[in-house]
């Protein structure tokens, strides 16, 4: 129940029957848009631990195609943001589960 209807909304998997909107969005004909006005935080979520947390943020501006200047302004922002700055580079696998969620 709960946790389905949490994965339906987030866009991670699409309804059997019907449709949902959020602000007017479909989950289904528009899952950017929605996930443009939502976040989700899983209980637990796909982690590399043997990076650490800088390598880990530089990994996903990669994948979100950002480079060179932007990318370490981006890197930067985020861990000014989450207030992770001062750990930069600790290794992830060494994060307590809530400094993990603000990763």
């Amino acid at each position: 129940g709960k946790t389905t209807t949490m994965r339906i909304l987030a866009t991670l998997d699409l309804p059997t029957a019907g449709d949902v909107l959020v602000r007017g969005e479909s989950v289904i004909d528009e899952p950017d848009k929605v996930r443009r006005v939502l976040g989700f935080m899983p209980d637990s979520f796909g982690r590399y631990p043997n990076m650490n947390i800088v390598e880990y943020l530089d990994f996903f501006a990669r994948a979100y195609g950002f480079r060179g200047a932007e990318r370490r302004d981006a890197v930067e922002r985020v861990l000014n943001f989450t207030e992770l700055a001062p750990l930069a580079t600790k290794p992830i696998a060494t994060l307590s589960k809530g400094m993990s969620q603000r990763l």
